[in-house]
């Protein structure tokens, strides 16, 4: 029987090509485009292909000949640039979001597209700005597009709205710091007539996520004030606001009817602003068909949610064996998020210490030693733990072990 190597299936989809229809063809080429994204090796056996594939008559086939040629290493990266002068529009906004594959943050590939911003295609413009954002997010570079700053920010000042919605990550790439880009957004959500505001709401709630909002929440609490339709956007900081942002009752009240995750999350915001606790019970009642979701919602709420301890220790002793180890990640993480000292609560965090899964282990020693004194009982496991560590592994169970032993108040 032929050994089946790389050559011999390009060989074999290059035959079925040529013998194809319209629909045949364009069948095929997706089929080397899924062969090219499982291995880059594909992608450099197929690049004389590839190159005529991507200036196909069919659309289609373009969009996936340019997607695999930025798997193809250099030389693929050479032919994408290359395709950006092409004549015809859809080959040049295909090859940009081919560059934007490899995650190149060259100047030879950044450069032509920062130009393609001063096209007078939206299409252009909206593709060469998707390309940078993807780019940023791949490479995980900060600052990398600070040199294209102009051409971004008038992008983002565009009056065309579609090429505005591929602007936040782009701009979010001019930046060294989560921070400063969370000051610019909010600068820009602050000017009631800057029409470019609206498009860098997800990008900012995503940066406050990772956060400590509270310095923001004067400025977000007068922005939201103005903009009360976008206070769905912003429950995490608006819990964190507290009595701050009693003014916002009303409308979060609107928000919370129901039982949809968003009326969940903002019901979990009014219990940290005034103290309501008719979440709880729908958040209690939701826990066991939709655990990741209301695991996230709960840690966001903090120790307002300690009395679903008991409702948490249940669904993580039963999803203990569970192959899903992120499923008992998100509850272990919930479950030490509320600080709850009741012994159910810490009967469960010590059971979540003996888990196979390292992050669930440190989620569970990061809410033992949240409680100190009062997880004591979790003392001879956290032993046992130490004995089978070394490293920093170690050390951080040392200093959990201390935090516990310290006298109580």
């Amino acid at each position: 029987m032929p050994r089946i190597t790389l050559a011999s299936q390009i060989t074999t989809l290059r035959a079925r090509f040529d013998a194809g229809g319209a629909n045949g063809k364009q069948e095929v080429a997706g089929e080397l485009w899924g062969l090219c994204l499982q291995s880059g090796a594909a992608a450099r056996a197929a690049l004389p292909w590839l190159r005529e594939l991507a200036v196909h008559r069919n659309q289609q086939i373009v969009r996936y000949a340019t997607h695999a040629l930025g798997r193809a290493g250099e030389q693929g990266l050479r032919a994408l640039r290359k395709l950006l002068g092409h004549a015809r529009e859809i080959v040049r906004c295909s090859a940009a979001y081919g560059l934007s594959e490899a995650g190149d943050t060259s100047a030879a590939t950044l450069d032509p597209l920062a130009k393609m911003l001063r096209a007078r295609s939206a299409d252009e413009r909206a593709a060469a700005l998707g390309a940078l954002g993807k780019i940023v997010v791949i490479s995980e570079r900060r600052g990398i597009l600070a040199p294209y700053e102009d051409q971004i920010v008038a992008a983002l000042d565009g009056a065309n709205a579609v090429v505005r919605t591929y602007a936040p990550e782009a701009v979010a790439g001019i930046f060294r710091s989560p921070k400063q880009f969370v000051e610019f957004a909010l600068a820009r959500l602050d000017q009631p007539r800057d029409r470019a505001r609206f498009e860098l709401v997800g990008a900012l709630v995503e940066r406050l996520e990772d956060m400590d909002a509270r310095p923001y929440l004067p400025t977000l609490l007068r922005i939201l004030r103005a903009n009360p339709q976008l206070a769905a956007s912003f429950l995490g900081p608006l819990a964190q606001a507290g009595r701050e942002a009693l003014d916002m009752v009303p409308v979060l009240e609107k928000l919370a009817s129901g039982d949809s995750f968003e009326a969940l999350r903002a019901g979990g915001a009014l219990l940290r602003i005034d103290g309501r606790q008719e979440v709880l019970g729908k958040l209690a009642k939701h826990l066991p068909e939709s655990p990741d979701e209301i695991a996230g919602i709960i840690c966001g709420m903090g120790p307002a949610a300690a009395p679903l301890a008991g409702a948490l220790a249940h669904v993580i002793d039963e999803s203990f064996d569970e192959p899903d180890w992120d499923l008992m990640w998100a509850l272990t993480d919930a479950l030490a998020a509320i600080e709850s000292p009741e012994p159910v609560a810490i009967e469960a965090l010590r059971k979540a210490l003996s888990h196979e899964s390292g992050r669930v282990q440190g989620s569970a020693l990061n809410g033992l030693r949240k409680l100190g004194p009062a997880a004591r009982a979790a003392l001879p496991d956290l032993r046992r733990l130490l004995g089978g560590m070394s490293g920093g592994s170690r050390q951080v169970v040392r200093e959990s072990i201390r935090e516990i032993e310290r006298p109580a108040n």
